[in-house]
């Protein structure tokens, strides 16, 4: 596949437009039987990357779907077994694993491409559809059980009567979202155009591993004033009594003006929790480390059970 066009197939209902090519057989599979599934009126879009803002670090998109009355933003997991949880945290029956909930990260991504949109040419002459986030379970054995109701209508299944329920009818939107707005196919197309570009950018190969850690998932991701962070789960290559631990990963931009003030900033917390020195509310976290010409790495532990800030706000 010659990754620096966007490919256009129609092999079965939805038209498919490849950016990139799936990386894992969960995305294949979804994207095989969503296209199989939805009316011929349906885009899907897939495995592409998009930026907030220019110079700021892109997030990974799996699927897009442009659909006749919305927009979805489809996160595709490959999730297995029973999965418990709340808006926080899940954890995973199969192997005892707490991570934390997708939904956050999830719901981000489709800020951004709402944003994207009310900003475009598109956004100034027509109105921006609503776009809605789904979680995407494609093992058909895989139960979930979240004690959040947003979240667990967010989390939907492959093939079910469920999902093509919430794709092609505009009553399953939020009470909030006008259910007679309907798209036509030139708009359809000018959104599409407005989310990829002219030059769509095809997602980066999934990061696996990070120095001598294996990168479980990603958590979030966000912008400051002076860098671009990035946070994974993940677990020791070699050490495998080892806690799992967060990676603080820090985008340092070689060619900026503001290099000091970038180096400054991405250091500070570790100075100041050092200056601080232990407590027993405040994690542990490692020496700094480099990855590649541009990323900074800081390790620290992950509290699997701890509660958060938001959690103790509430």
């Amino acid at each position: 596949t010659n990754h620096n066009t966007n490919h256009t197939h129609q092999q079965f209902g939805a038209t498919i437009h490849c950016v990139s090519e799936p990386e894992t057989d969960s995305e294949a599979k979804a994207n095989r039987i969503l296209a199989e599934s939805l009316p011929s009126s349906y885009h899907i879009l897939h495995n592409f990357e998009l930026c907030a803002r220019a110079g700021e670090m892109a997030y990974e998109y799996d699927i897009v779907i442009v659909g006749t009355y919305c927009l979805f933003h489809v996160e595709v997991k490959g999730y297995k077994g029973c999965i418990r949880g709340d808006k926080f945290r899940w954890r995973f029956a199969s192997n005892g694993h707490v991570f934390p909930s997708p939904i956050p990260l999830a719901n981000k991504k489709s800020k951004i491409i709402a944003s994207k949109l009310a900003k475009s040419d598109f956004g100034r002459r027509h109105k921006v559809p609503f776009v809605d986030t789904i979680l995407l379970i494609t093992d058909e054995k895989a139960r979930i059980q979240i004690r959040w109701e947003d979240q667990l209508s967010r989390v939907l299944k492959l093939g079910s009567t469920s999902l093509l329920r919430r794709l092609t009818d505009p009553s399953q939107l939020p009470s909030t979202v006008c259910s007679d707005f309907m798209l036509t196919r030139p708009e359809q197309l000018c959104i599409i155009q407005e989310i990829l570009g002219t030059n769509p950018i095809p997602r980066s190969p999934r990061l696996t591993q990070i120095g001598l850690y294996r990168v479980l998932e990603k958590t979030a991701q966000y912008n400051e004033q002076w860098h671009n962070v990035a946070v994974y789960l993940a677990s020791h290559k070699y050490i495998h009594t080892r806690p799992k631990t967060i990676l603080k990963v820090f985008q340092f931009d070689l060619y900026s003006d503001n290099r000091d003030k970038q180096l400054t900033a991405i250091f500070q917390d570790q100075e100041a929790l050092r200056i601080i020195g232990s407590h027993p509310h405040i994690i542990s976290s490692g020496d700094f480390f480099a990855f590649d010409s541009h990323h900074f790495v800081l390790p620290h532990e992950y509290l699997e059970y701890g509660k958060t800030l938001e959690e103790l706000q509430e």
